[in-house]
């Protein structure tokens, strides 16, 4: 599907259009994804791994909120790659993977696992929504980045929170 959308022959503002609007039901549907797994996951895993596992719950969390960030970002990242700018998808890799390894440098040493889904969490998001703010040759992802955001809080957040407040 987003091939034909992302490197598609239109002129240019149609194409960020498409990506814009790719990364916003990616974004809502990792949202989906994240929430339920946080309710039903702890539950899911003691049905189906025993009790003995249920500190797994803890990592199994955090991990499925990466979904939000990877969802978001993947996009993202085809756009880059139609615009002949996949390297910047390498230096943004590295830069992950070198957050990751200082923050779990600090975290595992005092909890463990669950210190280590933190510190993967944490380097992905950090590393995700602000990579392309700080990287001039990649300034436009930035803005297609928060154009989401503000569709998700214009389209999908505002309007159920004025039917869940009576007037």
């Amino acid at each position: 599907l987003a091939p034909a959308y992302i490197y598609a022959r239109e002129p240019d503002a149609k194409i960020r259009s498409n990506v814009r609007w790719i990364a916003f039901f990616l974004l809502l549907g990792a949202l989906a994804i994240a929430s339920l797994t946080t309710v039903v996951g702890p539950a899911l895993i003691t049905s189906l791994l025993g009790a003995t596992y249920a500190g797994a719950a803890n990592v199994l969390l955090l991990h499925t909120w990466l979904c939000v960030f990877l969802f978001l970002d993947a996009p993202l990242q085809q756009y880059l790659v139609s615009t002949h700018r996949q390297h910047w998808c390498t230096w943004k890799v590295f830069c992950t993977l070198l957050v990751n390894v200082l923050l779990n440098l600090w975290l595992v040493p005092s909890h463990g696992a669950s210190g280590a889904a933190l510190a993967t969490v944490l380097a992905t998001g950090l590393v995700t929504m602000s990579f392309y703010a700080l990287v001039p040759a990649t300034r436009d992802l930035a803005r297609l980045q928060l154009d989401v955001l503000r569709l998700l809080a214009y389209e999908a957040w505002l309007p159920l929170m004025r039917r869940a407040t009576p007037l």
